[in-house]
């Protein structure tokens, strides 16, 4: 994997092999941030939390791009273990937390008011989106902005957890939703 923009573009990701770890693809990197920047969100002021945070390329983008700090999220030692070397291989670790912990548990404790993105990408199969997306959602300011990717559309405009869909954009199996809490 390679970074796609800002000041660590070209420069390559780690990434463990096998179908335990699926990173975001360039080109769909490349998407989220070019939505961002057409909503006019300022990545120079961004606090990102990334959760089921894998190799962490989301965040790298993020900071590559300007971003203040993220906090990367994941249960996986072997995650952690390759985030861990991404930051140290791409000497950002001053500017990543990471934390091995399940997210939901993560969204249920942790205090989330001072993120302002919020990337979600667990496996295809996860059950909990609900859950998750009402931790976030009871927790996050309303300039926040969450994204989640699936291989389906998780949340419609009549969902019943105070979420209001931004935008929903798929690339093949990749759906990418943009959310923010209601009654902004």
């Amino acid at each position: 994997m390679i970074i796609t923009a800002g000041e660590l573009k070209g420069r390559k990701v780690f990434c463990p092999v096998g179908k335990d770890v699926r990173p975001t693809s360039s080109k769909t990197r490349q998407a989220i941030f070019n939505i961002l920047y057409s909503m006019d969100f300022d990545m120079r002021q961004a606090s990102v939390l990334e959760l089921f945070s894998g190799t962490g390329i989301v965040s790298i983008e993020a900071i590559s791009r300007g971003a203040k700090n993220a906090t990367l999220v994941d249960h996986s030692h072997t995650a952690n273990n390759f985030a861990e070397k991404n930051m140290q291989h791409l000497s950002i670790k001053e500017s990543i937390n990471i934390i091995k912990q399940d997210a939901v548990e993560y969204a249920k404790h942790a205090p989330l008011s001072n993120f302002n993105l919020i990337f979600i990408d667990p496996p295809y199969r996860y059950e909990r989106y609900d859950e998750l997306m009402a931790n976030i959602l009871s927790k996050i300011s309303d300039e926040t902005i969450v994204i989640a990717e699936s291989n389906k559309i998780i949340l419609d405009e009549n969902n019943s957890i105070n979420a209001e869909i931004i935008k929903t954009k798929n690339w093949g199996k990749t759906f990418m939703t943009f959310i923010r809490k209601k009654g902004r």
